[in-house]
């Protein structure tokens, strides 16, 4: 999503460690940073989030991909 600061995309994998390694995404969260002079505390909320959905794929019957990113976004502006 073009507009959003951070994405966690969360994506099932079949045939994982194989040569046929086949990824599906099942989920794209976005999240805007308001205050952009807080830059840390946006990440470790982000991170956050994505530590609990490690949480909350544990017992999947698949394995699981969680792909945090960042963008860097008007990093000249003053």
């Amino acid at each position: 999503m073009s507009y959003a600061d951070a994405e966690i995309r969360v994506y099932t994998v079949d045939h994982a460690f194989n040569t046929e390694e086949e990824t599906k995404l099942i989920s794209t969260i976005p999240f805007i940073n308001f205050h952009h002079d807080r830059v840390e505390e946006f990440r470790s909320k982000v991170n956050a989030v994505a530590d609990s959905l490690e949480k909350a794929y544990i017992h999947w019957d698949q394995y699981i991909n969680i792909e945090i990113t960042f963008k860097r976004m008007y990093c000249n502006e003053e």
